[in-house]
């Protein structure tokens, strides 16, 4: 069983591989990214089971290229979850269209390209599997600043419903994960920027605190767990330590 993982250098993807190597003796990751993961995070009797792949995931060229070295490597795709992401904040009166495009081109374009590779191999392999996109908690609201941000993670809860449709019958299943704020290297980043603010968050979730990475992959393990959430599809899972409901009292 091999799991691709789109953004799996770190973050929330980095965790997944983790997870899923440290859950299953048998499973094998193959992470596309535009950086390299450090290893020292992985286990030594894991280590022989995941491998880099150096890729823009945003370009579709380069991307096919990439998934025809993955294939070489392993060719048992039964899984796919697509964690790469950016967030660059600005004002839409002061957002370049370079800007935007770069964001809507790796958050939801990427989605689109490896969705679609990996969907078209299972298919003409017959292989059962699970895509997981993922989306977050900004496609809820209209956090200032992050206009191409919440509009590609909106995009990708609709790709996500479509997707789910088009493969049911195929025995894929795909659903759609929104994180709340995760102790991840993007967010420090603009939390060290001044963007975020870390009080602000802990007095806006229910849960006095922001998530570990471990508890986001914990989601996603369990969507892609045949036997567990065998009738779970076209479905958009917030994971965000009532940050949601509570904003909405």
């Amino acid at each position: 069983m091999l799991t691709i993982i789109s953004g799996g250098s770190s973050g929330i993807g980095l965790q997944t591989c983790i997870d899923i190597l440290s859950s299953d003796s048998k499973a094998f990751c193959a992470i596309v990214d535009i950086n390299e993961p450090d290893y020292s995070f992985f286990k030594k009797s894991t280590i022989n089971r995941v491998k880099y792949f150096e890729c823009d995931v945003s370009k579709y060229n380069d991307s096919q290229n990439c998934f025809k070295k993955i294939i070489k490597w392993n060719k048992k795709i039964t899984n796919l979850v697509t964690c790469a992401a950016i967030n660059i904040v600005n004002p839409v009166i002061s957002y370049s269209v370079e800007d935007w495009e770069r964001v809507i081109s790796i958050n939801l374009t990427g989605t689109f390209i490896w969705c679609n590779l990996v969907s078209n191999h299972m298919v003409n392999t017959k292989n059962k599997g699970s895509v997981v996109t993922v989306s977050s908690i900004a496609s809820h609201f209209g956090f200032e600043g992050r206009s191409a941000y919440t509009a590609s993670k909106c995009g990708v809860i609709g790709f996500t419903k479509v997707l789910s449709n088009e493969l049911s019958d195929k025995n894929i299943r795909v659903n759609c994960i929104s994180p709340g704020f995760t102790e991840t290297s993007l967010l420090k980043e603009k939390i060290h920027e001044g963007v975020i603010n870390r009080k602000d968050l802990l007095e806006k979730n229910a849960i006095k605190r922001i998530a570990d990475p471990s508890e986001i992959s914990n989601v996603i393990l369990f969507l892609l767990d045949s036997n567990k959430s065998s009738y779970i599809t076209g479905q958009n899972i917030f994971v965000d330590g009532g940050f949601i409901n509570k904003k909405m009292d």
